[in-house]
């Protein structure tokens, strides 16, 4: 059985395996190295994976093991760092040899999380039995869970000599040396690593640090049907379909942009700015209605953004729903935005849309303050003032000055 250690697609996984491969082992034999070709779909990457060390090692000391890993929090952090179960020595003395007290207290100090004194105790087992290769599998977690990359690394290095196809090995290498800005050996162990499992399972975290190292490259165009399958294959993930987004925006595949923001934002929730990168491709391709969702979902967050209120009014007065365009249009008024054309319309909102003579009249009287030279709407003036006359001496009459109050 494979646990993989971590939740986020992002980041890095490390992973540890069972049965006949997690059995110790003893002294190491030289490399027999390996040429291994990896394609992806059309794309060859055969050159980019260098040859890896494959060694089959002889037992000294069988010792029987229980490996079990927990979900981790972070994908570069290993814990637990040891197994549940106890070492068992086959053929023990009477007294437990001095190594193996030594790794069950590392072991012990890993689950409690005291890191650093597990390194030492780890280390000290290693002095006395340098070539067991789980013993410094574990003691590789440690220094990742730790951020100490340089020694983790110098781990891997041997452990990937002594078990080149042990896919756990692979991607923690991937992940440190994509850590370290070292691209080539990343794509190298990726790429290896998807080749060895294709459709096992961690093969999308594989083919993820692959596309992760290839855009570091800068290489995007590469990149993108690894991403594309890998969307078909894992199915829906925001990150990817951000990326994905961004990806096929920046190469011009617009109607493919439009696809995958879409998805992004129907089915999470979003940071403000991607919505507003979301809008804007949807509106390049005229789908306004599918924008105007947009712009209504960002004013929610972000209500003092005029941008969108002044989209939003124009929206809704070309689709004929004039009231709809008025708290929009109030808010353009309140901060000094197009004030010769939006006093005018409120003023006409009021009167023709809504039946508010006295809100009616209020705008425009303020447009013709403002605009003197403006429209002439001193008929209208006249007209409201009557009508509010005379709906004040009908209360009057009928004794309804009280609704005045």
């Amino acid at each position: 059985m494979i646990l993989k250690k971590g939740c986020s697609f992002l980041q890095p996984f490390f992973i540890e395996r069972n049965g006949d491969d997690a059995r110790l082992r003893g002294c190491m034999s030289k490399p027999n190295p390996n040429k291994r070709r990896c394609e992806f779909g059309a794309i060859d990457l055969s050159g980019l994976f260098a040859p890896l060390g494959h060694n089959r090692f002889t037992g000294c000391i069988i010792l029987l093991y229980s490996l079990f890993f927990l979900s981790l929090v972070s994908p570069l952090q290993a814990a637990p760092l040891a197994p549940d179960k106890d070492i068992t020595v086959v053929n023990k003395q009477a007294e437990e040899p001095l190594w193996k007290q030594r790794w069950d207290t590392a072991r012990g100090l890993a689950k409690a999380q005291r890191y650093n004194e597990a390194i030492k105790k780890y280390q000290a087992v290693l002095k006395l039995k340098p070539h067991i290769e789980e013993v410094t599998w574990e003691l590789c977690k440690l220094y990742i869970a730790v951020g100490d990359f340089e020694h983790a690394s110098i781990l891997l290095d041997s452990l990937l000599e002594a078990d080149g196809n042990r896919i756990e090995y692979l991607i923690s290498a991937g992940e440190i040396a994509l850590r370290s800005n070292n691209t080539e050996h990343a794509v190298e162990h990726f790429g290896q690593a998807f080749e060895l499992d294709p459709g096992g399972t961690y093969a999308d975290e594989a083919l993820w640090g692959l596309i992760k190292s290839l855009k570091a490259q800068g290489k995007d165009r590469v990149a993108l049907p690894l991403m594309e399958q890998l969307y078909q294959r894992r199915g829906v993930n925001p990150e990817l379909l951000l990326d994905l987004a961004r990806l096929t925006r920046g190469m011009g595949a617009i109607d493919k942009s439009f696809y995958y923001y879409t998805e992004l934002v129907k089915k999470y929730r979003v940071d403000p700015g991607i919505l507003i990168e979301a809008a804007e491709v949807f509106e390049s391709i005229n789908k306004i209605d599918a924008s105007a969702e947009l712009w209504k979902r960002y004013l929610e967050n972000e209500p003092g953004y005029l941008p969108f209120h002044r989209k939003l009014a124009a929206y809704y007065l070309e689709r004929g729903e004039p009231t709809k365009s008025l708290p929009h249009l109030l808010v353009l008024i309140d901060n000094g935005i197009d004030l010769q054309q939006n006093l005018l319309s409120v003023a006409k909102i009021y009167l023709f849309s809504v039946g508010r003579a006295d809100k009616a009249l209020y705008y425009f009287e303020q447009y013709r303050k403002e605009f003197p030279a403006g429209e002439d709407v001193s008929g209208e003036i006249a007209n409201l003032q009557l009508i509010l006359a005379n709906d004040l001496l009908s209360i009057i009459e009928n004794n309804g000055v009280w609704l005045l109050w």
